[in-house]
């Protein structure tokens, strides 16, 4: 990852104000990092530290809730950081954070995702190679949800990527008008008043949507909106209003 930002002094927060902390060795990867959790509309405010130690030492002296800790793994030689090994065995605990609250990036993923997952209990975890696109949709997820389902959003990523940007995808016009009403909170019969058909015709559409999509209910659907308005729903002529000629 590479962005050329300014230098920038961070605000200390209020001591006891909840905090997002960023630790990365790299400058430009630190601030691109705090720049992605930002757009991603993270509520609380972002500390980035060059290295665990400084962390460590900010931690003795500050007692803000912890919301989230990004740690960034750049050794490409397989092998992590003695430093940082050590406070993922035994710092994150002894500094009072919850390892659901801990997202690894690291550019090597696949050869850490068994030490993570099965011996650390971290099961957030981000590819640093991945696109910027990419990594915003998963900080997003994480601001909204609390937790990073990397299955789901690579596989909506990689459709997006292999189709013409902001296209219907496998979803036809009319489950597309079905699943962004899900959005606006309408019923299906109280939509089905703008539709050309039955609401149960509206209704099967709606479901047809969610099963293409991966999804099992219209909660699914609910709790990756930001996900869904970017694949399929943002600049859309046919949720803009200009559908009624194509849902016959």
């Amino acid at each position: 990852m590479t962005l050329s930002l300014t230098p920038a002094v961070q605000p200390q927060p209020v001591d006891g104000k909840p905090v997002n902390i960023i630790i990365d060795e790299c400058f430009h990867s630190r601030m691109g990092m705090i720049s992605l959790y930002e757009q991603a509309g993270t509520p609380f405010e972002i500390i980035g530290f060059s290295s665990v130690m400084e962390f460590i030492s900010w931690r003795e002296f500050h007692h803000n809730r912890i919301c989230s800790l990004i740690i960034y793994i750049h050794d490409r030689l397989v092998s992590v950081p003695e430093q940082i090994a050590q406070f993922l065995v035994t710092g994150i605990e002894k500094n009072n954070i919850s390892k659901r609250n801990v997202i690894v990036v690291c550019d090597v993923l696949n050869n850490f995702m068994h030490l993570c997952t099965n011996k650390l209990n971290i099961y957030n975890l981000l590819d640093g190679l991945d696109s910027l696109y990419l990594l915003r949709l998963q900080l997003k997820e994480y601001v909204d949800t609390g937790c990073i389902n990397p299955l789901f959003v690579k596989r909506c990523f990689l459709q997006k990527k292999n189709r013409y940007a902001k296209t219907t995808g496998d979803l036809s016009p009319a489950e597309i008008f079905a699943i962004s009403n899900v959005l606006t909170g309408r019923g299906v019969k109280e939509t089905s008043k703008f539709y050309k058909g039955h609401f149960k015709t509206l209704y099967n559409q709606r479901m047809s949507a969610i099963k293409k999509l991966g999804m099992h209910s219209v909660q699914d659907v609910i709790k990756y909106r930001h996900l869904i308005d970017a694949l399929y729903l943002e600049d859309n002529t046919i949720v803009n209003g200009d559908y009624l000629e194509v849902l016959c």
